[in-house]
């Protein structure tokens, strides 16, 4: 058990990438194991800048392209920010979202707050999307792996592992890469994450992690399964640039 309410003995997971590997193909999505590039103008950035310390699951972030749903299996979310009372794998400053399993300092630096939370962790996009890509790692210390899941409505597109090892090194090519791209005329409207650290679901480390902004690629003009299982079309306004 690697938990304490303190910042200074908290620790955190890091994750050794697969990044030399080629790309794993499964059904109509790829999952990408080097960073895609995020400097295109259609691809937007979901960043939590909320300094509350809990917010209410579902959450929900509204962009110029689309609208971004993040729930929780239990409870509600936990804030945090890498290097104040987050001591990762992410960039310093980089802003977290906790699934909120365990409680450690607030932002006020003096009380302990939070715990009662659970993954996994289910992001939904109002219009279709066809790239995904986030960094999350686990808040224990030892072997940990992270599943996630693509879909197109209530289709299973692919679903990918990622393996490592946990510490902190405050470098974000040590989390975990989550990312997937659908192919063609495919679509992503959600992905699943759950994790598992030393073992099995019943060990403490079972979907008990932290991610980083989500990055994604609205797509228009497509036509994609919503989530009960009609078609529409993706039609949305011109992306802002971000």
């Amino acid at each position: 058990m690697a938990f304490a309410p303190s910042i200074a003995t908290r620790t955190f997971a890091i994750i050794t990438l697969l990044g030399s590997l080629p790309c794993a193909a499964q059904a109509e999505v790829i999952q990408l194991t080097s960073p895609p590039s995020l400097k295109s103008p259609r691809v937007t950035t979901a960043e939590y800048t909320s300094t509350e310390d809990l917010l209410a699951s579902p959450l929900v972030l509204t962009f110029p392209d689309n609208t971004v749903t993040l729930t929780l299996a239990v409870g509600d979310w936990r804030r945090a920010d890498q290097g104040v009372n987050w001591i990762g794998d992410f960039n310093p400053g980089t802003k977290l979202l906790y699934t909120n399993n365990n409680n450690f300092l607030g932002f006020d630096g003096m009380t302990t707050v939070g715990g009662g939370g659970s993954g996994p962790v289910e992001i939904e996009f109002a219009n279709a999307v066809d790239l995904v890509s986030l960094r999350a790692q686990t808040s224990i210390l030892g072997p940990e792996s992270f599943s996630f899941s693509a879909y197109e409505g209530d289709t299973l597109l692919g679903t990918f592992t990622v393996e490592g090892v946990s510490g902190q090194r405050s470098d974000e090519q040590f989390a975990a890469l989550l990312a997937a791209r659908a192919k063609g005329g495919d679509c992503i409207t959600r992905v699943v994450i759950s994790s598992l650290a030393f073992g099995g679901p019943g060990d403490p480390g079972a979907n008990d992690f932290a991610f980083g902004p989500v990055s994604f690629r609205t797509v228009r003009g497509r036509r994609c399964e919503t989530r009960h299982g009609s078609a529409g079309f993706a039609m949305v306004s011109p992306v802002a640039k971000r």
